[in-house]
C-alpha cells in the first residue's frame, strides 16, 4: 500500500510539472523593450490570449548574483515596467507564476537582456559592417555575427570590441544578413540588412567634358538605392614645373611671365538607401 500511495505521489508531481510549463507563453509572445536607457527601465509586454493558469504573473530578473522578483501582476494588463538595478550588468529576464498546491514559483524561458545592445547600430556597405554600441560600459565577451541563408557561404564573426567600433569585413555585396550578438552562446539581439552594391567606378574627363561609367554585378537589385554625383573643381595656383613635379626644373615659363592655373576635377558618388 506504501508503495502505490509514493508512486501517485511521483505521478501527481511529474503531471503539474508538465502543466506548469504549458502555463506560462511561449518565447516569441513576450518580449523585453527598453524604456529609458538612463533610468534603465524596460517594458516586459506579453500577449494577452497566451495561456496562463492563473490570473497573476511575476517578472523574475537575475543576474550571475541575485534575482529580484516583482509584485503579482494582472494579465489583463498585458505588460510591465521594470527598473534594472545596473544598466551595465547582464540580466535573465523571466516570466514566474504560482500555480495553486505549489510552493515554488514556475518559470517561463528566459531572455538575456543587456541595455546597450538596445541602443546598438549598425551601418552596412558592399562588404563591411560597422557596429557602433553605447561605450559607457564594459563590453563583455560577447559576439557579433552575420549569417545569410541565400548564399551557401558560412556566416562571418568576430569579438565585439570594448569602447571602440566592431569592423566585420568578408561580407558579400547585395546580399540579405541576419546580424546578431551573442552572449554565452545565446542571441541578445538581432537585425537584418542588406549589404550595398559593391560599385566600380571609372571616370574618363577631357577638356570641357568627361565619361562616368559605373559596373556592379547584375544580379543585384538596384531598385531601391539611389546614387548622386557630384564634381568638385580644385584649383593650385603655382608655377607649372612645381605643380607637375616629374618634368621639367621648377623655373618653368609659359611664355608671358604668368604663373599656370592648374585643375582637378574630383569626382565622388554617394550611396544612400531608403
Amino acid at each position: 500500500m506504501k508503495m502505490v500511495v509514493v508512486f501517485m505521489v511521483m505521478l501527481m508531481l511529474v503531471v503539474q510539472d508538465c502543466i506548469g510549463e504549458k502555463c506560462l507563453p511561449i518565447p516569441t509572445t513576450w518580449k523585453v523593450s527598453l524604456i529609458s536607457y538612463q533610468e534603465a527601465t524596460v517594458s516586459i509586454s506579453w500577449h494577452t490570449e497566451s495561456v496562463f493558469c492563473t490570473g497573476t504573473v511575476m517578472v523574475s530578473q537575475a543576474t550571475d548574483k541575485e534575482e529580484a522578483i516583482s509584485r503579482p501582476i494582472l494579465l489583463s494588463k498585458g505588460q510591465a515596467m521594470v527598473r534594472l538595478e545596473d544598466r551595465c550588468k547582464l540580466y535573465t529576464i523571466r516570466l514566474a507564476t504560482l500555480l495553486p498546491g505549489r510552493n515554488e514559483l514556475v518559470y517561463s524561458s528566459s531572455k538575456l537582456v543587456w541595455l546597450p545592445t538596445m541602443l546598438s547600430t549598425i551601418s552596412v556597405l558592399s562588404n563591411l559592417a560597422i557596429l557602433s554600441i553605447s561605450t559607457d560600459c564594459p563590453t563583455p565577451n560577447m559576439i557579433v555575427t552575420a549569417c545569410s541563408t541565400i548564399t551557401q557561404t558560412s556566416c562571418v564573426s568576430s569579438p565585439v570590441s570594448s569602447h571602440t567600433e566592431t569592423y566585420l569585413s568578408g561580407l558579400s555585396s547585395c546580399t540579405l544578413y541576419t546580424f546578431s550578438l551573442d552572449v554565452h552562446n545565446t542571441s541578445i539581439w538581432s537585425i537584418q540588412r542588406n549589404t550595398a552594391v559593391n560599385l566600380q567606378l571609372n571616370a574618363s574627363l577631357s577638356s570641357t567634358s568627361g565619361t562616368i561609367s559605373t559596373f556592379y554585378d547584375e544580379d543585384c537589385d538596384i531598385s531601391s538605392s539611389f546614387w548622386t554625383v557630384s564634381f568638385c573643381m580644385v584649383r593650385n595656383t603655382g608655377s607649372w614645373g612645381e605643380e607637375i613635379g616629374d618634368s621639367g626644373d621648377g623655373d618653368y615659363d609659359d611664355g608671358d611671365g604668368s604663373d599656370s592655373e592648374v585643375m582637378r576635377i574630383v569626382v565622388m558618388m554617394v550611396y544612400i538607401t531608403q
